[in-house]
């Protein structure tokens, strides 16, 4: 190295000869893509995607609905056993309120009104008016 050269006066003409190889290595190569494409053609790989992107779709949608019959399976399980149980819980009222029918008439034959058995009006000894006796609803004077 002499002196007379500037550090650095080089580097300008490096980057510029470099950037013109990264230019003609680009165009050789797109040249030969287009010579390809005009004599294979690019379709067989943009199809082969676009059937593999259908395959994925349609396994997506599968999962998805299998994941939906997953759920509503286990909703109508849990369903039935709410039902089942609220059956169970009307038979027993059902049930208890027969009983509370044969009750009131068994209690009172003469002032049994069907289907009022929450209610049944009794005369208490030494009272003037009846009184309310609760068998199954809610209590009140008559």
């Amino acid at each position: 190295m002499d002196g007379t050269r500037e550090p650095g006066a080089g580097i300008g003409r490096e980057i510029a000869a470099g950037e013109r190889a990264d230019l003609q290595i680009e165009t050789f190569i797109a040249r030969r893509d287009k010579q390809r494409r005009e004599t294979e053609g690019d379709r067989a790989e943009e199809e082969a995607f676009m059937e593999s992107e259908r395959a994925y779709f349609a396994r997506l949608a599968a999962d998805g609905r299998a994941e939906w019959v997953r759920f509503h399976r286990a909703q109508a399980a849990r369903h039935r056993a709410v039902l089942e149980a609220l059956i169970q819980r009307h038979e027993a009222a059902a049930e208890a309120n027969t009983q509370k029918e044969v009750l009131a008439w068994l209690s009172d034959p003469e002032n049994y009104k069907p289907g009022r058995t929450s209610r049944v009006a009794k005369k208490a000894p030494g009272a003037d008016k009846p009184t309310i006796v609760v068998v199954g609803g809610r209590q009140g004077a008559a």
